[in-house]
């Protein structure tokens, strides 16, 4: 993700705050003072809920390999609970964007770092695989989402001048943070067992809490519970109508179906070939360190040189198809490490295309909800993937095919990137000619006025 993309998509989300800021400040109420000290210690809490919730999701893979050993199930079936926590997730960010809106961001955050803990705490105890599906993949799940997405939308509150700088940190506390809990999660589940783990992991609650106060009060960022300017309906009918939105969203669907699939199975690859679970588990810390880079590096390159954003996509859709299909292939330790730094990096730059693009598909009260459209809609292709990937396994006792079917899946998208970027083009195009001829009118009608108002004198 970018930040100057990451703006463009809640700037009219803000809009209909700052209104109601302008009205409480000619009542004398407090008014947010943007690139203070309080917006950095924003900055600061916002970052720390998503580094925690989302490296908790991205080392489901090492939880993976301990439920499959303690249980003695199917693959499927386990990859299935974090494939839940992951639908949970994204299906669940239109909502959480939507009671953020109603009741202020601080209540939103907290409970969902009460919902995050209580789900590992609960999955603690149980001793069945279907009772994992309710508490780790709903519960945990909904969770996550209820800290993602007021962490992002929070920023442009608190930050006008270092928008930019803020939203970069916190959103690259997803990789950073993932980069050193994923060894640390081994460690515990290795040391301790996993029960005892998820509930030394439940201590996090306690500074949860602690970046959640941190966040804006209804005082100083008052709820549209009774506004009236939520118009989700309108929004969702006119996205519905957009043939380049539609069309991105069957792309986005070919995506997501095996993006997760490298991150959920790598471990569990490496652990077939024989490389043990505390020497893998660094793949994930490489990769998710490489995802930083990418999305640091892409995003500058695309912002100061202008380059083109789609070829970005395109480019890391072809990366990810190159390496998911040579992972088979991969017989040590450097095969998987050097597969897995070309993973993340590829990655990172997609998902950052996924933000610039989405919003400049649609209308622009439409960006605000497009976004959170997108990820809901992907929740489920999302969500399935790993668990056809474990099925497949099940099989044929092999992720050789479900590698090779992905890299497929994204040679597929990235051929059809190119219509979508012509569309975009074409629709560009069109509006540029639009402007020009509403310029011409309005010329000719104001030389008219003009005229008639010489020969009237």
């Amino acid at each position: 993700m970018h930040e100057t993309s990451i703006q463009e998509m809640i700037d009219n989300y803000v809009e209909p705050f700052e209104e109601e800021m302008d009205q409480k400040r000619s009542r004398g109420n407090e008014v947010i003072q943007k690139d203070s000290i309080q917006s950095w210690l924003v900055c600061l809490g916002a970052a720390f809920l998503v580094g925690i919730a989302m490296s908790m999701t991205n080392c489901f893979g090492v939880l993976f390999v301990s439920w499959t050993h303690e249980f003695q199930g199917s693959r499927a079936k386990i990859a299935w609970i974090g494939a839940f926590q992951y639908i949970c997730y994204l299906s669940f960010c239109p909502a959480s964007g939507i009671l953020t809106q109603y009741y202020s961001f601080r209540p939103v955050v907290l409970l969902g770092s009460i919902l995050l803990c209580l789900g590992l705490l609960l999955s603690s105890f149980l001793n069945h695989i279907y009772l994992l599906y309710l508490t780790y993949g709903v519960i945990f799940g909904t969770g996550v989402s209820l800290l993602f997405m007021p962490s992002i939308l929070v920023l442009p509150m608190y930050f006008q001048r270092h928008l930019n700088t803020a939203t970069g940190l916190v959103i690259a506390a997803n990789s950073s943070f993932t980069m050193w809990y994923a060894p640390m999660y081994e460690y515990l589940i290795r040391r301790y067992g996993w029960r005892a783990a998820l509930r030394i992991v439940t201590c996090f609650l306690i500074p949860l809490v602690v970046a959640c106060c941190l966040f804006p009060s209804k005082k100083k960022v008052p709820s549209l519970r009774d506004k009236g300017n939520l118009n989700v309906k309108k929004s969702l009918k006119r996205l519905l109508k957009n043939k380049e939105f539609l069309t991105w969203c069957l792309l986005m669907t070919l995506v997501y179906l095996w993006q997760l699939v490298p991150t959920f199975h790598l471990i569990a690859f490496a652990d077939d070939i024989g490389i043990p679970t505390y020497i893998s588990v660094y793949s994930i810390t490489l990769m998710y360190g490489m995802d930083a880079v990418g999305k640091v590096v892409s995003g500058k390159l695309i912002d100061i040189l202008h380059w083109n954003v789609h070829t970005f996509n395109i480019l890391s859709l072809l990366t990810l198809a190159v390496s998911v299909t040579l992972l088979p292939l991969a017989k040590t330790t450097a095969h998987v490490f050097t597969i897995a730094a070309f993973l993340g990096c590829s990655l990172g730059i997609q998902s950052l295309c996924v933000i610039i693009i989405t919003p400049k598909l649609t209308h622009p009260d439409d960006s605000r909800l497009a976004v959170t459209y997108l990820f809901a809609g992907l929740s489920l292709p999302g969500g399935a993937g790993p668990g056809v990937a474990a099925w497949i396994f099940d099989m044929t006792r092999s992720y050789h095919l479900a590698f090779l079917i992905a890299g497929a899946f994204f040679a597929c998208a990235a051929c059809l990137s190119i219509l979508v970027e012509s569309l975009v083009s074409r629709n560009t195009n069109r509006n540029y000619t639009t402007m020009v001829k509403m310029q011409e009118q309005l010329q000719i009608s104001t030389s008219h006025n003009t005229t008639d108002i010489i020969i009237n004198k």
